[in-house]
């Protein structure tokens, strides 16, 4: 019989079981264990008796699993093995995720921004990023940067004298790493870190009292 919302909502292990199988059709089940519930789909493949790991229960719901087992069955009615797919996309998603490079979030976020930016500030900020950010910073994976990677290359910038420049490229970073927060490209910021570490754009230079008889007036 096949499941429903509130079977497999209440469904329970046996007393003096350790799991047990609740059936859904098609080769797709709940397994239920003193751990949590399990979605589960025994096939054939080549022969051989494989089980395809679907979901969590209740992350992953009874209407979803139905549509993995959907999508398993069209799997191999084309030959194609469903857990192996899976994990060659798991993979890959894997892969793709490492080798977003701050370059690539960049870009994106300039573009995104540049709806609402000026024209004259889009143009800017893409020449700051592609003058003084890019060259050092682009093709490294976003995940992989850290406060002192960020710090060397605004150092380079302060080197030619450019201090206002420096700060502002910092801003543009920070920009750049909370929109990849944001859009889960990475888990933090490194520039937070680089708080007072340029040279101050605006020295402040406190006056000096030539003798105590100027104090006070």
């Amino acid at each position: 019989m096949a499941l429903s919302d509130l079977k497999v909502k209440g469904a329970k292990v046996p007393t003096g079981k350790k799991q047990k199988k609740f059936p859904d059709g098609g080769g797709m089940y709940l397994l239920v264990k003193a751990s949590g519930k399990y979605w589960r789909m025994d096939y054939r493949f080549s022969g051989k008796r494989l089980t395809l790991s679907i979901g969590v229960y209740p992350d992953v719901s009874l209407k979803q699993a139905r549509k993995a087992r959907q999508d398993a069955k069209d799997l191999l009615a084309k030959n194609i093995n469903p857990t192996q797919d899976k994990q060659i996309k798991k993979r890959k998603a894997f892969v793709d995720a490492q080798a977003i490079t701050f370059e690539g979030v960049a870009r994106e976020f300039i573009a995104q921004k540049s709806k609402a930016w000026s024209a004259t500030y889009t143009h800017d900020s893409t020449r700051r990023l592609e003058n003084h950010i890019l060259p050092w910073l682009g093709t490294v994976k976003i995940k992989l940067i850290k406060s002192p990677d960020v710090l060397a290359c605004l150092r380079r910038i302060e080197d030619l004298g450019l201090i206002e420049a420096a700060h502002k490229a910092r801003m543009l970073c920070g920009q750049v790493f909370r929109y990849a927060i944001a859009t889960g490209a990475c888990d933090y910021d490194p520039v937070q870190a680089l708080k007072g570490a340029l040279q101050s754009k605006n020295p402040n230079h406190r006056a000096c009292f030539k003798n105590s008889k100027e104090v006070g007036h």
